[in-house]
């Protein structure tokens, strides 16, 4: 890994310089981006992390939430499971 300097502003604090270490292609795609779009690095790399962390966020919740759907017994019965499958299955 390369350590690269990227500060980025958390909009839930002030202002705080960070460093990340990132993979020597993910700055150069940083770069590309900040050149094909004149955004900031740090308007880029914010954007990417609220990406990544607001779909794990709900993909965690979700599966949080079926997880304990289902410790409270509630699981599709055997003829809404099919129901489901023959929408999907070639004909």
């Amino acid at each position: 890994m390369v350590a690269a300097m990227f500060p980025w502003q958390n909009e839930t604090m002030d202002k705080k310089n960070n460093t990340l270490d990132a993979d020597p292609e993910l700055i150069r795609r940083v770069e590309a981006l900040v050149a094909e779009t004149r955004r900031s690095r740090e308007e880029i790399i914010n954007d990417a992390l609220r990406s990544y962390l607001d779909w794990h966020e709900d993909f965690v919740r979700s599966v949080s939430e079926g997880l304990e759907a289902a410790d409270r017994g509630d699981f599709a019965s055997p003829e809404e499971v099919e129901r489901v499958l023959d929408k999907y299955r070639p004909t």
